[in-house]
């Protein structure tokens, strides 16, 4: 009963008024929209970081074959390889940098929504 004598003397007036959950509705929205907008650019990046990854295992495979061969039989590619989407190329440079040695560089290549991006990786084999 206390209560309902303390509305009476307050005009009938307690809660919150329209505006007041307007403008905090409005607060929540604009924090949730920021939430949202950081969740898309880390799930973003993630994936960038993926096919970055997969590429680079992908180049140091191909490079671990080609410096496991004998060191006649390393040669520069003719056309790129595609390994689902993602294209390699390598090229055998001779005598670099030094005589009897071959500079192997791994190429590859993919398409990330338009952009197209590259990793590459090198090494040294020597004839003996």
């Amino acid at each position: 009963m206390k209560n309902s004598k303390n509305l009476k003397e307050q005009g009938g007036q307690a809660g919150f008024t329209l505006l007041e959950v307007v403008v905090a509705i409005s607060v929540l929205t604009v924090g949730l929209l920021a939430v949202a907008s950081m969740q898309i650019s880390g799930i973003n990046g993630n994936k960038l970081g993926s096919t970055l990854t997969e590429g680079t295992t992908i180049a140091e495979d191909r490079l671990e074959k080609l410096i496991a061969l004998p060191y006649v039989d390393v040669k520069s590619s003719t056309s790129p390889q595609q390994y689902g989407h993602y294209s390699v190329s390598w090229t055998v440079t001779e005598g670099s940098p030094l005589p009897n040695t071959k500079r192997v560089s791994i190429t590859v290549s993919w398409n990330d929504k338009g952009t197209i991006r590259q990793t590459v990786l090198g090494r040294v084999k020597n004839m003996y």
